[in-house]
């Protein structure tokens, strides 16, 4: 995502594989199935003990070479983030499983998004549970008061040291159990950030002005979750060994998706580390003379690259400062970027992209989408690119979001809305699975369904047969 489609550099197909590499492909995939718990119990746990070496290597680079260094020590030492990919084939497998069985009684798919939700919920939900706990020390306005007063404060320190004047300021007025209660969760959830996979978006840790925010946002309004009026009645007809299949495949694909959420949160503190890294030396980088003058954000327009020649000593500040305004004039404007799908030569209509949904009914007020959470609800029309859009509205609870598609950090937005819509996804996205999770009305894979919405102030939402409907 993001790159040239007309570079030679960027490769969009691959050879088919021989027998030998399905051969390996098979094993390795017999293998994760067999032994999916404990591989994947020991992935996470090398993947934080990783992390925390990688921050222990940043808190004693001295110089800005230094933690250049540490970045490339990191990309060619951290491993194991292929597994996520097999993790997802299994999930999808299994969906495919439970999808041929029902098909073979004619039993209807919509009754998937109630099989497949998790019974003890997913690692995502984590944060949310955990903000929510924050939130009731917020419902005494007097902390309120002291967290803003020191925040404007701590707009003069380091980045690194915002929440410093917070911590202080709490405890000399007597709430130093608000104090550590915040630094609780910054330090187990402090590298969440919308759009999290945009290396520029400031995590919580770094910005006290949107922690403080998103703490507001849950001292408000709740939503309360859709009650499923699905049964199991309809699988009485199954045959005792497809009956028993169709029991494995769903627990299965209940682990899958939790195990690919809780990869989702491990992936986040990984960017968290190099968000964390890249500020430190652009910190250090706009101490010098040459480069003083520009915003912290400005020096993301450097690539990488700049940054390995300038720890050589092959790039000067002055030549940092160059490239920076290039790039700010050429990609400031950009923000739409070409999606790449990788594919074997001659094959140009993979199966993942295939579908079946008639997207846009000849009634032009409805558009068609994937049910992924039961329940039919009328609300606001909350269209954003980003969930920071929405933090300062009080009417979360009146809206059903709708946006192209998300990632973990949107979750103390979807957790306040009546309903989800996106554009992007299929029942086994982060849209669909927190949705479920949440027991919220959710539609997913409605295409171009944020051109179709603009401008538009009021829709149902029927996640019982997947249709949006202009009011």
């Amino acid at each position: 995502i993001g790159g040239k489609t007309n570079s030679s550099a960027i490769k969009t197909t691959v050879d088919a594989p021989d027998v030998k590499d399905q051969i390996i492909f098979y094993k390795f995939l017999f293998k994760i199935v067999t032994k999916h718990h404990s591989i994947f119990k020991s992935f996470l746990s090398n993947a934080r003990k990783k992390k925390d070496e990688l921050y222990q290597r940043l808190e004693t680079a001295k110089t800005t070479a230094q933690k250049i260094n540490s970045i490339s020590f990191a990309i060619n030492t951290t491993k194991g983030f292929s597994l996520t990919a097999f993790n997802d084939v299994l999930t999808m497998k299994g969906l495919n499983t439970i999808c041929k069985i029902l098909n073979k009684y004619s039993i209807s798919e919509d009754i998937i998004p109630f099989l497949i939700k998790t019974d003890e919920g997913v690692d995502s939900l984590a944060p949310l549970n955990a903000i929510n706990e924050l939130a009731k020390d917020f419902e005494d306005e007097a902390i309120t008061q002291v967290y803003k007063e020191a925040m404007i404060e701590s707009q003069s320190e380091s980045i690194f040291k915002r929440y410093r004047p917070i911590y202080r300021a709490l405890e000399e007025k007597g709430f130093k159990s608000s104090a550590v209660s915040i630094n609780k969760f910054l330090s187990e959830y402090g590298d969440r950030s919308f759009e999290e996979l945009k290396l520029e978006s400031l995590s919580l840790k770094h910005s006290p002005e949107l922690l403080l925010k998103i703490i507001k946002l849950h001292t408000s309004h709740s939503v309360n979750p859709t009650k499923s009026t699905q049964t199991d009645n309809e699988l009485k007809k199954l045959n005792f060994l497809d009956r028993y299949i169709l029991k494995y495949a769903i627990k299965k694909t209940k682990s899958y998706i939790a195990t690919r959420e809780a990869c989702r949160l491990v992936r986040g503190e990984f960017y968290g580390w190099y968000r964390e890294c890249l500020l430190s030396i652009f910190e250090d980088l706009k101490a010098t003379p040459e480069l003083s003058e520009y915003h912290i954000n400005d020096f993301f327009y450097l690539h990488l690259n700049d940054l390995f020649l300038y720890a050589r000593g092959e790039r000067t500040n002055s030549e940092l400062a160059k490239i920076i305004t290039g790039n700010l004039l050429k990609y400031r404007s950009q923000s739409e970027y070409p999606e790449l799908v990788y594919l074997e030569k001659g094959n140009h209509d993979p199966y993942f992209i295939k579908t079946n949904i008639q997207h846009k009914i000849a009634n032009k007020n409805m558009i068609q989408g994937l049910s992924a959470s039961k329940g039919n609800i009328t609300g606001k029309v909350l269209l954003i690119a980003s969930p920071s859009e929405a933090l300062d509205r009080n009417d979360l609870h009146e809206c059903i979001l709708v946006t192209q598609n998300t990632d973990p950090a949107w979750i103390y937005i979807m957790t306040k809305c009546k309903g989800l819509i996106s554009e992007k996804g299929s029942l086994l996205s982060h849209t669909a699975i927190i949705g479920r999770e949440l027991g919220v009305p959710t539609i997913v894979g409605a295409k171009k369904v944020t051109k179709y919405l603009r401008g538009v102030d009021k829709i149902n939402l029927n996640a019982d047969n997947g249709t949006i409907t202009i009011q």
